[in-house]
């Protein structure tokens, strides 16, 4: 059970360390503002919303076995 919350844990943080391999920084405009829509992250979301489903349905499949194994 431990090994499959590590890997559970890996793709996570593999899923979401993509967000900043492609960040790039933004241009200052004077004002102390930063400017420039270089990468879109809309992209991005199809993983975050197959990552927060997926945990989801683990989470609420785990509440389920622990009632049933209660009672």
């Amino acid at each position: 059970m431990k090994n499959s919350f590590l890997k559970l844990y890996a793709l996570l943080f593999l899923l979401m360390s993509n967000f900043s391999l492609f960040a790039q920084p933004g241009s200052d405009d004077g004002d102390g503002d930063l400017e420039g829509g270089d990468v879109p992250i809309n992209g991005k979301l199809v993983f975050l919303a197959i990552a927060a489903v997926s945990f989801a349905f683990y989470y609420f499949a785990k509440q389920k076995q622990a009632k049933v194994t209660s009672n």
